[in-house]
């Protein structure tokens, strides 16, 4: 969109020039079983709504979010997986934040010492069931200024991931008692570490920021 302030020839006249970009979308399943898809976007430049003519709602709305998510669960198969971006942007500090991607990849409950062929009654250990749980995140920001954008979106990109194993175990009940042990292993990525240290000179604690892969675990 392309707005003129005043007339051409006098000393405030200006033409500002934004974009928008509004979309509304939701598959239908039915067209592809498993498969989720939707999107709802409202994203642009921080002067739109404010040059937009004749429309004081928009004028003062200050606030734009977009939502884009997929998700799909394997014909016949314990795995299923969703992705997600978002973004939601200030226009009256100019700030964009992004977050891409947001994803979730699940394995429902195996049991691994099961026979595919079951004779009789289960055996307690065939009885142990597995899963798996992984989130993974990454998140960035950058101001709508000329000369910003994709260095600045790239400059302060984070992410991070958690992995979670839950083991159970349904045991054959005792009369009235069901025993049902279970343990679970978390695993998390980072890629950032902050080291803290105490400075005897200088009576101050220092952080120190080191960058790369990291792991930590439960």
């Amino acid at each position: 969109m392309s707005t003129k302030v005043g007339f051409k020839g006098d000393p405030d006249y200006q033409v500002a020039k934004s974009t928008n970009i509004q979309w509304s979308h939701t598959a239908d399943t039915k067209a592809r079983p498993g498969v989720t898809f939707s999107a709802s976007v409202n994203a642009g430049s921080s002067k739109y709504n404010e040059n937009l003519p004749n429309n004081p709602q928009a004028n003062f709305s200050n606030q734009l979010n977009s939502t884009i998510a997929y998700g799909k669960v394997l014909k016949n198969k314990p795995f299923s997986i969703q992705v997600a971006a978002n973004h939601n942007q200030n226009t009256v500090q100019r700030l964009i934040n992004i977050n891409f991607p947001d994803l979730n990849f699940n394995v429902n409950t195996l049991y691994p010492f099961r026979k595919k062929e079951v004779v009789g009654s289960y055996k307690w250990y065939e009885n142990i069931g597995i899963a798996l749980n992984t989130n993974v995140r990454g998140t960035s920001f950058f101001y709508d200024t000329l000369g910003a954008g994709f260095a600045q979106l790239s400059k302060n990109y984070k992410w991070g991931a958690s992995h979670n194993v839950p083991i159970t175990l349904s045991l054959p009940s005792l009369g009235p008692l069901q025993v049902s042990p279970s343990v679970s292993y978390q695993e998390r990525w980072f890629q950032e570490k902050l080291v803290y240290r105490w400075d005897d000179v200088a009576e101050r604690l220092d952080t120190i920021s080191t960058k790369g892969f990291y792991t930590s675990r439960d």
